[in-house]
């Protein structure tokens, strides 16, 4: 027979999934097990981490959306000197 040797497991404390009792990040939602100074702190300040990727897709997302925006008020005839008028004799 096969010598199988029985591991310690504990439950992740976020997904509940059974994990090594010395895992340090869960292996099946990523969360890290164990506390990072700033955590062993009296420090209650949240820390909010954002993915660079995801920065960069919304500031370009942003930009498409306003050169289109100025894409198509050009196409459909907006005029900025006659609204400004307009706007003066209201």
């Amino acid at each position: 027979m096969g010598n199988h040797v029985e591991r310690p497991t504990k439950t992740c404390p976020f997904c509940q999934e059974e994990i090594l009792a010395g895992a340090l990040k869960c292996r099946h939602c990523q969360s890290l097990l164990v506390a990072t100074p700033r955590e062993e702190s009296e420090d209650r300040r949240v820390t909010y981490i954002v993915d660079r990727d995801l920065l960069r897709f919304a500031k370009f997302a942003a930009a498409v959306v306003a050169v289109l925006s100025v894409v198509g008020l050009i196409l459909f005839g907006f005029n900025l000197e006659e609204t400004l008028e307009r706007l003066k004799d209201a």
